[in-house]
């Protein structure tokens, strides 16, 4: 016999667009009606679904993009802190949701600007500048 847990995995949600109320149709299982919804409103091809869909994807490359910068400071040695990450993303997120055009954040000896082009893709750039000044 299932286990508790087993059974909440086999349970049928509804599978619908939260934006138009479209059934999807699907042979997928969820474990809770908000993961269903969440998948039909990734398949829908409403317009507001849609607009949802490429706002999920940008997040989801901004994000990735962030893991990257940080990885690139931590294989060369950069010290960045550890709340930077979670402010790029939320200026990131400003930019994607048309709130903001641009962003540019000066962290000491580095720099990190977040716009969009005119294809609008987000560029990220990081610039580090690392720079000694001897008077003899």
């Amino acid at each position: 016999m299932p286990s508790q847990k087993e059974q909440t995995k086999l349970q049928t949600f509804a599978h619908a667009c939260k934006f138009c109320g479209q059934a999807i149709l699907t042979d997928k299982e969820f474990t809770s009606a908000e993961e269903a919804i969440e998948d039909a409103t990734m398949e829908c091809k409403c317009f507001d679904a849609h607009r949802y869909q490429q706002r999920t994807t940008n997040i989801a490359k901004l994000t990735n993009a962030i893991k990257q910068i940080a990885e690139y400071c931590e294989n060369h040695e950069i010290k960045l802190d550890e709340d930077i990450p979670q402010i790029l993303l939320f200026n990131g997120v400003a930019i994607i949701d048309y709130k903001i055009s641009k962003v540019s954040i000066d962290i000491g000896n580095k720099k990190v600007a977040i716009s969009t082009n005119a294809k609008g893709n987000i560029i990220i750039k990081f610039t580090y500048a690392d720079c000694l000044k001897l008077e003899v």
